[in-house]
């Protein structure tokens, strides 16, 4: 596996970014911060190593409209279940993560 990486993050109340420089360890970065960056509780070091595998369960909520022709609403209901839809012509979708797992440590 490939040694980390690590960033620097700007965060104040309301910004926060990544700067471009690249470090090998905590220790360089923070070096970084008290030699050129000034008030340091505006920065933090964080890893850029983002290898590992995880599985995701998601669950996703779809919301459509169909116009159908029916004898009355029980027919209709019945009749747009049968149709189905397509997940490219959702009036709204909404996506939730519910659980993550990791690959890895189940090796």
């Amino acid at each position: 596996m490939s040694k980390p990486k690590y960033k620097i993050r700007y965060r104040d109340n309301m910004t926060t970014y990544l700067l471009d420089e690249d470090f090998n360890s905590i220790e360089q970065a923070e070096y970084y911060i008290e030699c050129n960056l000034g008030e340091s509780s505006l920065y933090e070091v964080e890893t850029t190593n983002h290898n590992k595998m995880y599985e995701v369960k998601l669950i996703v909520k779809e919301e459509h409209f169909l116009k159908v022709k029916a004898a009355d609403e029980e027919d209709a209901m019945e009749i747009a279940e049968s149709i189905g839809v397509n997940s490219i012509d959702a009036h709204s979708t909404r996506v939730d993560a519910v659980s993550v797992v990791s690959l890895e440590e189940q090796n």
